[in-house]
Parts: C-alpha cells; sequence; structure tokens
C-alpha cells in the first residue's frame, strides 16, 4: 500500500552572519534600485540558541523584514517524508494517517541541505527511488511483543509506542528524524522521552513500512518549513512629554503606570513617570488611553506617546529541529540572494536585447 504523506541558556551569537557583507554585492547595483535612497540592512543577533535566535534587524523597511520573515517560513528547504510503502499495518490507526503523521516529522540532515542534497526534479539520477543525492529511505518494522520486551517495566496487556526513534535509515546516515528541537530538550527529556509518537500497538500488533524523504520547500506542503515560528515587530518608541507628565498628580501618574499591562513604564526617585523598558511594549494602547482621559481639552497631547520605529524589526525564529536556528535564518539569506541574483541577471539579458540593433 502506497502513500503519499499529506502532511543551553541565551548567550550573545559570536557567528559570523553579516547581513551587510552578504547583500553589500547588490546595494549598489542601479539595475536593482537598490541602495540608492537607503543604506544596506543592519543584522544584530541578540540571543542564540540551538532551536531559537532572537536578532534586530535595521535600516529597512517593511518589505525586506517581511521578505526575510516569509522566505523562512516557505521557501528554505528540508528534508520530509513524502511517500511511505505500507506492508503491514493492523495498528488502530489507518495508512493514511500514518503516513500524514510521518510526514510531519522533522528530519535533520548532518552537512548542508543547501547544497549537497538536490531537489528530485533537478536530480541528474536515472532512478529517483536510488539515488542519495536527492532520496533518503527509511524503514520501520515492529511489533508488540518486541516493543514490550525492550521496556524496562515490562507489562503484558498494555499498550506500546511506536516512535520516530524506530524509524532508521537504510542507507544515508547523515539523515535522522528530529526527534527533540534542541540538544538542550535531549538532555533535559531524553532518559524519559523516546521521541515523536506515531502510533501505539497493542496485543498481537505489527507495523512494517518503508518511507521516502525527499527535498523541498513549504511553499508545497507545511511539512518542509523548517520553523515553528518565525514573527517580527516593529521596535517601540515610547516617549513621554515632560511638559504634561509634570502637570500630572501622584494618582493620574500611578494611573497610568499600572494601566500598561506589561510594565513599561516606571516611577523615578523624584515620582515623576519614566520609561522602565520600552521593548516591553506591546502595542495595547491602554496607556495612551489612559492618557489622553486627563486632557482638559480634545485638541491637547497626551503625556504618553507610543509609535513603531519603521526602520527597526526584532525578529523571534524557533525551529522544528529539521535546522538549527542559524541555518535557517542562513539559508534564508541565501534564497534572497539567489533570488536577486537572478534577477539582475534577467534584467541585464532585457537590457541587452534591448541594445542590440535590429538584424
Amino acid at each position: 500500500h502506497r502513500n503519499r504523506s499529506a502532511s543551553p541558556g541565551p548567550r550573545r551569537s559570536t557567528m559570523d552572519l553579516d547581513a551587510s557583507a552578504w547583500l553589500s554585492p547588490f546595494a549598489g547595483d542601479p539595475r536593482l534600485k537598490i541602495g540608492q535612497t537607503r543604506s544596506v540592512p543592519q543584522f544584530e543577533i541578540t540571543e542564540l540558541k540551538t532551536d531559537s535566535i532572537r536578532f534586530t534587524l535595521s535600516d529597512c523597511d517593511v518589505s525586506v523584514a517581511n521578505t526575510l520573515r516569509r522566505v523562512m517560513i516557505a521557501e528554505v528547504p528540508t528534508l520530509a517524508i513524502d511517500i511511505v510503502e505500507i506492508e503491514e499495518n493492523n495498528t488502530g490507526i489507518m495508512d493514511e494517517f500514518l503516513a500524514h503523521r510521518l510526514g510531519l516529522i522533522p528530519l535533520r540532515f548532518k552537512g548542508d541541505i543547501f547544497t549537497e542534497m538536490m531537489f528530485p526534479h533537478l536530480c541528474d539520477c536515472d532512478d529517483e527511488d536510488d539515488c542519495d543525492t536527492c532520496t533518503v529511505w527509511f524503514s520501520l518494522n515492529v511489533d508488540y511483543d518486541t516493543l514490550q520486551q525492550e521496556r524496562d517495566d515490562y507489562s503484558h496487556g498494555t499498550s506500546v509506542a511506536v516512535t520516530s526513534k524506530h524509524l532508521t535509515p537504510e542507507k544515508n546516515e547523515r539523515v535522522e528524524p528530529a526527534h527533540f528541537a534542541s540538544i538542550e530538550e535531549e538532555d533535559a527529556f531524553g532518559e524519559d522521552d523516546s521521541g515523536i509518537t506515531i502510533a501505539r500497538l497493542q496485543v498481537g500488533q505489527k507495523l512494517r513500512l518503508r518511507a521516502k524523504a525527499t527535498k523541498s520547500i513549504a511553499k508545497e506542503h507545511a511539512k518542509w518549513s523548517p520553523v515553528c515560528t518565525a514573527t517580527y515587530k516593529y521596535e517601540p518608541i515610547v516617549e513621554i512629554n515632560p511638559d504634561i507628565a509634570n502637570a500630572l498628580d501622584e494618582e493620574q501618574i500611578d494611573e497610568i503606570k499600572d494601566s500598561c499591562p506589561t510594565e513599561v513604564f516606571a516611577k523615578d526617585g523624584n515620582g515623576a513617570l519614566e520609561v522602565a523598558d520600552s521593548m516591553k511594549c506591546m502595542y495595547c494602547e491602554e496607556c495612551l488611553q489612559t492618557a489622553r482621559s486627563f486632557r482638559k481639552r480634545r485638541d491637547e497631547p497626551a503625556a504618553v506617546v507610543v509609535r513603531p520605529n519603521h526602520n527597526r524589526f526584532h525578529f523571534f525564529v524557533e525551529t522544528d529541529g529539521s535546522l538549527t536556528a542559524e541555518e535557517v535564518v542562513r539559508n534564508a539569506f541565501r534564497v534572497i540572494l539567489e533570488k536577486l541574483g537572478d534577477f539582475n541577471q534577467r534584467v541585464t539579458q532585457i537590457q541587452d536585447n534591448e541594445r542590440r540593433p535590429d538584424a
């Protein structure tokens, strides 16, 4: 039965991820209209873990930030199971559900998937099913009695879990299921957790199958997306109008301070309102509503001003374990630069054709 699968602590990074250097070849190219009105985007990493990254993208507008976010979600290639050949399955889960669950298991490639694995439609192989460059085969062969005997707390009659740790690569040892999203998570839970659950077996049940994984992107199916979360927000600018704020009484100051659910405001030693941490602002505008309620006239400015900085974006990206957070960001830049390079080449060809005299 052949089924297509549907579906340590924070630290400042020292990795060489300089967006300015990566984008500089395109920054001054007049054919791309890039770099004529603004500087090259700047990139600063504030926190880096195996499975997550926080960074700030600045000196660019929202179109650049959203391009990077969308590419990380939908165009960074990964491996995922696409075809499942069910040989024996008498479990309580039907074949189609099994294929779907297998497709959603993240697969980790030990190397540079960007260059060392090919998309099947671009590979020169004659037999896609037997090509190590574009295809990875996994096998799974388990039965109830064997799994029970492997358990420390053997108890006949209770169900046993079939997990991602039972998926075995047939030839390519550089690919393995990502049982945990990060090394830190595996260290914390690895002894008590045996990976991602695929099914549970009861007495007398067996499961035997082969699964083919290929390289693709999430534009084809979400199972190829390397991220769980890829978000950004504008850097908040929170300002206090001193002339108006100094005219407020203590009770009004406390109301503005306490109206913020994330504690952006505080009082200084003299009891005056001050901004404690503008980055905590989530644009709920509770402080604005409170400050406006104290105005004597409707056209009078409020004591507090909250607005976004349209040139600074704070990103948070969390991966599913198929790639590290560093690899996701690096490969997203590579995809963007490939697109810009292709666009540059096409524009050049069009201009060359326009300059060519008619035959």
